[in-house]
């Protein structure tokens, strides 16, 4: 799945430097937009170690205006939310209506990290993911908009990215053994990773996949995908609802790569 995501896709500095205005002023105007609204969005970042989901946030905070947006960089759980439901962390965080938030660090980062260092079997994987894909219909159902974002990076450039990051003493401290034992499971990482993402892609929980090789490339991809899915899902608002039956768990829709 990922190839489609390794075609060496980059932007140059004029181009990106041309379409940074735009798509900044349409990110706040869509902002304000959602303020004025019913709706909640709620931004998944996710991919490889090494990919620029920090980077990514941090870009998200800086285009849109921070006083309306929440991140929640979520670790290990806490003895409290050990105690609790699984999703009680993430229930807790959830952004009010005319709000964003930003997670970095979700309920799939322990699932497919677990899978791929072999700490949980197959069957747990998959319960896993079908609890996942039930929580995400819920939200969708009480009108928050999921915005899934996947940065893909290959083995080689994630090897370099750590190599030069050592290198400099201003951020070395940035790759941890940890991640170097994910580089080492990289192979396995990428099959969960991928399978993950096949069977949690939902029309209302949608994927996007984006090359993250080139920083300009995956800023502004990260940007306009961003952007297109609030356009479109207040555009829908306004729509008068389909008339539909159960719906129960709809079937995988196809994974956008960009």
């Amino acid at each position: 799945m990922f190839e489609s995501a390794e075609l060496g896709r980059k932007l140059n500095k004029k181009t990106f430097q041309q379409r940074e205005p735009e798509v900044r002023e349409a990110l706040l105007d869509a902002q304000l937009r959602l303020k004025e609204s019913s709706i909640s969005a709620l931004i998944v970042i996710a991919g490889a170690e090494g990919s620029g989901k920090g980077d990514t946030v941090n870009l998200l905070l800086d285009w849109f205006d921070s006083r309306g947006i929440e991140t929640h960089a979520l670790g290990e759980p806490s003895e409290e939310e050990i105690e609790r439901p699984p999703y009680f962390r993430y229930w807790r965080r959830l952004p009010p209506a005319g709000s964003l938030a930003i997670f970095f660090g979700s309920w799939y980062t322990g699932a497919i990290a677990q899978h791929s260092l072999g700490k949980i079997d197959e069957a747990q994987f998959e319960d896993h993911l079908r609890r996942i894909v039930e929580f995400e219909r819920t939200l969708a159902d009480n009108g928050v908009l999921l915005i899934k974002i996947w940065l893909h990076i290959t083995k080689s450039q994630q090897k370099r990215r750590f190599k030069r990051l050592s290198r400099d003493r201003e951020t070395a401290w940035r790759v941890t053994k940890r991640d170097w034992e994910y580089h080492r499971t990289y192979d396995r990482f990428v099959l969960s990773a991928s399978r993950a993402i096949r069977r949690t892609d939902r029309a209302h929980a949608s994927w996007h996949v984006i090359e993250a090789q080139d920083a300009r490339y995956r800023n502004l991809k990260v940007a306009e995908t961003v952007l297109a899915s609030i356009e479109t899902h207040l555009e829908d608002a306004t729509q008068p609802p389909a008339a539909n039956g159960n719906h129960g768990l709809p079937a995988p829709a196809p994974v956008n790569i960009i």
